[in-house]
């Protein structure tokens, strides 16, 4: 991560839950593999960087993300395996958006 970073106020909690599942990932390769490497083949790891780069995505998601996992998460916010959880779906549903081939030409 860079020592600066921005991120939506709405979105805090989504970019934490890719953060735990991140580390999550990460330490279980290091344990098995002895080193650390990518995931070969995780859609939220190769997604995330893509869904956040774009700002119209980050937008909408913001707007579905407090209407839908926002309200759920306040009433226990140390449940990080419902918000990881939350988030990996979230990724997984804009997984066809991002590789859609109407939406090439917009990168």
């Amino acid at each position: 991560m860079p020592s600066t970073c921005l991120v939506h106020g709405k979105l805090l909690t989504f970019v934490s839950g890719f953060m735990n599942y991140k580390s999550e990932k990460l330490l279980n390769e290091t344990k098995s593999a002895g080193g650390i490497r990518k995931p070969s083949g995780d859609v939220v790891m190769s997604c995330f960087p893509k869904i956040y780069d774009c700002p119209d995505i980050v937008e909408e998601l913001a707007t579905c993300w407090t209407e839908d996992a926002l309200n759920k998460i306040s009433s226990d916010m140390l449940n990080i395996k419902f918000i990881k959880s939350k988030m990996q779906e979230y990724v997984c549903r804009l997984y066809p958006v991002l590789y859609c081939e109407e939406f090439k030409d917009l990168d």
